[in-house]
């Protein structure tokens, strides 16, 4: 009895081994499957990853390249020169808007939007204290555009100026310049009231 008993045993141990060994076997070939499946997975990340990489790179290309295509053409557009230099001037940055009206002033001085590019110049310098250069621009603008809208703007500009640093015969001449020859300017009661206050002063001396 303890003998088909012990039979017994030895026939229970050989077959639990020998599930157990079949078991382990498919489970190690499973994780091997899984480990190349999450291989595969890694590399088509991987390559998805480098994909999307180009793409960024091509797209960032080509954003450069069209700006670079449309600074180019604004270069020779006197009317894209113009807006992006009286933008700047609104946005308080002087010396980039006096570079771009520059530019501007330069290659189309006989475009119609040169009178106002040499306002525009000329406030700028005002604005950032060169107002030797400020004053040169509004008197190439009234002496060349006499006709421009901002010419007499410009002649209220210089005669400020010159108010201001006390030499008064100039800035008279200024003030009477636009009063004879602009007598419909917004500026004509301006300079009246200055003249009015430079005769007074000299009356007084």
């Amino acid at each position: 009895m303890f003998k088909y008993a012990f039979l017994t045993v030895s026939i229970l141990t050989i077959a639990v081994t020998g599930c157990r060994s079949t078991f382990e076997k498919r489970v190690n070939k499973d994780i091997v499957g899984i480990n190349e499946q999450l291989y595969d997975l890694e590399k088509e990340q991987i390559k998805a990853a480098q994909q999307l990489q180009d793409l960024r790179n091509e797209t960032t290309r080509l954003k450069k390249e069209k700006e670079h295509n449309e600074a180019e053409k604004n270069e020779n557009d006197p009317d894209s020169i113009y807006k992006d230099g009286y933008k700047n001037y609104l946005e308080q940055k002087y010396p980039r808007a006096i570079e771009l009206l520059s530019k501007l002033t330069a290659k189309f001085s006989d475009n119609p939007l040169t009178d106002n590019a040499l306002y525009w110049q000329a406030e700028s310098y005002y604005k950032i204290d060169k107002i030797d250069e400020a004053l040169n621009y509004y008197q190439l603008l009234y002496r060349y555009f006499p006709f421009s809208n901002k010419a007499d703007y410009s002649l209220y500009k210089i005669g400020m100026i010159f108010f201001t640093r006390e030499d008064h015969s100039k800035a008279l001449l200024a003030f009477s310049r636009l009063t004879q020859e602009y007598p419909g300017s917004d500026l004509f009661k301006a300079a009246s009231i200055k003249i009015n206050q430079i005769k007074r002063n000299r009356r007084k001396r």
